[in-house]
């Protein structure tokens, strides 16, 4: 699905389905149904998610790991289920490894995607320019895979 809506979108999109489906029933102290205008949402960067509500207020924080405690918890969740997940494709695609790098760009990985291609786990655009770059500093040819057009998205 990423590799058709591209990751901006898909990012965009899982933001608004989290934030719709949290405040499904959600009420404040006092029984009130709580609304977008009352909740301040934190982002960690810069990137603008434009399907965003317009009453809502957004915090941008750039590197917000670093120093906001609530971006610094969420992203300790996430790298949790991410870790989960790899561990589930490790089983699924024993020859890739993911044990090992928890689908993070080790050379190993890299050289792996040279010779294979990505598979249905991968996002395709990141994975040709790691390739790419891989490919052309160990000196190896390029495949077929990486010199064909991106289809489009």
């Amino acid at each position: 699905w990423i590799n058709q809506v591209g990751t901006d979108n898909a990012e965009a999109h899982c933001v608004r389905a989290a934030l719709d489906q949290l405040l499904l029933g959600l009420e404040d102290v006092t029984g009130r149904a709580v609304a977008y205008k009352d909740i301040e949402l934190l982002v960690d960067g810069n990137k603008n998610f434009p399907n965003l509500p317009a009453d809502m207020m957004v915090r941008y924080l750039p590197r917000g790991d670093g120093y906001e405690p609530l971006i610094a918890g969420a992203s300790m969740l996430a790298t949790g289920k991410h870790d989960e997940l790899i561990d589930k494709l490790a089983i699924d695609y024993p020859a890739w490894r993911l044990d090992l790098n928890r689908g993070y760009g080790t050379e190993a990985h890299a050289l792996k995607l040279v010779q294979e291609g990505p598979q249905a786990f991968h996002r395709i655009k990141p994975c040709r320019t790691r390739a790419v770059s891989y490919a052309l500093s160990a000196k190896l040819p390029l495949p077929d895979w990486l010199v064909r057009p991106l289809p489009r998205t």
